[in-house]
């Protein structure tokens, strides 16, 4: 009887994956198992997050796609559909797989997506009728997400290797590209204009902002793969935040040849108009050149500066920022950065997750656990729980037990928090 062995790999740093329905597709039953077990968790650099912004909801997810496909045929291996997802959750699924060199693919917030996505049977398809297709992104996502409207978003790791390794008890970490988390990718860019006390209390003074040819349709595929045909409404009004901030989100917009030109309306280039108080209007184009912009920000990014070539893409996920001092003479500060935000960081034990949020630690189980089942948690390094101690254990068996401790401090450097499972050192969380 041939003896069949068991991969264990563990997705235990995989962005904004929860448990819901997964299945193996046409895996070869002669090939050895490969048991992909996936929770949730963040970004690499302490600056990214998930369903933590209850204010504009720019990092929601709440429909989630897993495909995984064999990178040599094509052919769909695996998938995973999750819809519904709450807003703190940290549950776990498996899918099974074989060992080889595979193709993952995820895709956020587009629930109607599901149906089609489970007809794909081969990567070519769903590139074709999924990845590349041209939509038009819903009216509302240029001003707001929303609890129940996310950015849609994408991520594809190409031709990672799948291998046999680890155990039930510990399974092997999967490294996307080496990355020890997986990353999704908004479609969108966001526009953010702030303006000075200094701006606000001028003489003209800021009676509103309004955008101009954002790009009204997007695709999954990073980046784009067509120039801006169509676009959204012309001078949309920025939605005010305050006072002081105006924001509005835009969809990636690939223009390969464009220059301004004052006596039209500049497509495909996106700009945003600042009118003031008495009726002046200031037109000012957005561009993506990547480094800070201090002194002549117009003459630059109109291309009237010879030392200067302005970039009109817009890229996803961007955050494009303006600081506005004078609107006099119109003096502009520029930025633009990868629109980033705070992590969370989890490890998925055999039936227990440890989920670390800043200063909170939730433990819980996601099967019924077996005896003996002992979960000790050991701060590290002067790191302690908010009651003075260094050790809390978990030992309750039921499928739905949890608890959560608080840290005294966040931790900033170094090993700060050991997971031992019966005696035995599971993980060590890390700074």
């Amino acid at each position: 009887m041939k003896k069949i062995d068991y991969i264990y790999i563990a997705l235990a740093t995989v962005l904004l994956l929860f448990s819901g329905c997964s299945d193996s597709v046409n895996t070869d039953k002669t090939d050895p198992n490969v048991y992909l077990s996936v929770t949730r968790a963040a970004h690499v650099d302490g600056k990214e997050s998930i369903n933590t912004d209850y204010t504009d909801y720019e990092d929601r997810v709440h429909d989630l796609a897993m495909l995984i496909f064999d990178t040599t045929s094509g052919e769909k291996i695996a998938e995973y559909y999750e819809s519904g997802i709450a807003m703190t959750n940290s549950n776990t699924f498996v899918v099974k797989l074989t060992p080889g060199q595979r193709d993952f693919y995820f895709i956020a917030n587009m629930p109607d997506l599901k149906s089609v996505l489970q007809g794909i049977t081969n990567e070519t398809d769903l590139k074709t009728t999924s990845m590349n297709t041209l939509r038009d992104l819903d009216p509302d996502l240029y001003q707001s997400a929303a609890l129940n409207k996310g950015f849609p978003m994408s991520r594809v790791y190409l031709n990672q290797t799948v291998t046999k390794g680890g155990n039930i008890y510990q399974p092997t970490p999967f490294y996307p590209n080496g990355e020890d988390k997986v990353k999704l990718i908004r479609v969108t860019a966001k526009l953010e204009v702030d303006f000075s006390l200094s701006a606000l209390t001028s003489t003209l003074g800021v009676k509103n902002v309004y955008f101009h040819n954002a790009n009204r349709q997007f695709c999954l595929t990073n980046p784009s793969v067509t120039a801006p045909s169509a676009y959204f409404t012309d001078g949309m009004p920025l939605k005010k935040v305050n006072d002081e901030t105006y924001v509005c989100y835009m969809p990636e917009a690939i223009i390969s040849t464009a220059s301004w030109n004052t006596s039209n309306n500049n497509t495909p280039i996106n700009y945003f108009t600042i009118e003031t108080m008495e009726g002046k209007t200031y037109d000012i184009p957005i561009i993506s050149n990547n480094n800070n912009i201090t002194t002549d920000y117009l003459k630059k990014a109109t291309g009237n500066d010879a030392s200067f070539t302005p970039d009109y893409n817009i890229w996803r996920n961007h955050h494009y920022k303006y600081t506005v001092n004078n609107l006099q003479q119109i003096e502009v500060l520029y930025t633009v950065n990868d629109w980033n935000m705070v992590y969370k960081s989890i490890y998925m034990g055999y039936g227990y997750n440890v989920e670390v949020d800043g200063t909170k630690i939730n433990i819980n189980n996601t099967v019924q656990a077996c005896p003996p089942f002992s979960v000790t948690l050991k701060t590290l390094n002067g790191i302690t729980f908010s009651d003075g101690t260094t050790q809390k254990t978990f030992t309750d068996v039921s499928s739905t037990a949890s608890a959560s401790y608080d840290l005294n401090t966040a931790p900033l450097s170094g090993d700060y928090l050991q997971v031992i499972y019966n005696g035995t050192v599971m993980k060590t969380f890390t700074k």
